[in-house]
């Protein structure tokens, strides 16, 4: 979204899931208190505090996600894409999104968020 906003007209994205992740599951209690602990207590935030809360960044990414899967399916590669968000327009001309994803299976299992193995994270890459 930054390099969109800053006039990116081609953007390359590297997601870091693979296709037909379920990307808005339920929070966990852990990711609620880890959020409240650092967000609302130690760093003062409370509006990153309701951010996290209400799963705003999830909601975020999979519009994202749905964003980039429209425009992997334009045939024309020349045309880009007319970018709109719920919070607004996007810019005025196309712009050119292509993406990579993580593989499902056994090359790119699903890493998870607390994975500190670099080996586990190099073999999903």
């Amino acid at each position: 979204r930054l390099a969109v906003r800053e006039g990116a007209t081609h953007v390359l994205v590297l997601r870091t899931r693979p296709d037909g992740v379920n990307v808005v599951r339920r929070q966990s209690i852990f990711e609620r208190l880890i959020a409240w602990r650092f967000f609302e207590r130690k760093m003062r935030m409370p509006h990153m505090y309701k951010h996290m809360r209400d799963q705003q960044h999830r909601q975020r990414y999979a519009e994202d996600i749905l964003l980039l899967n429209e425009a992997a399916k334009q045939s024309q590669a020349d045309s880009g894409i007319h970018i709109r968000w719920r919070s607004g327009p996007g810019p005025p001309e196309p712009v050119q999104l292509c993406q990579v994803a993580l593989q499902p299976g056994e090359r790119g299992p699903e890493v998870s968020n607390l994975q500190t193995d670099a080996g586990e994270i190099f073999h999903a890459v």
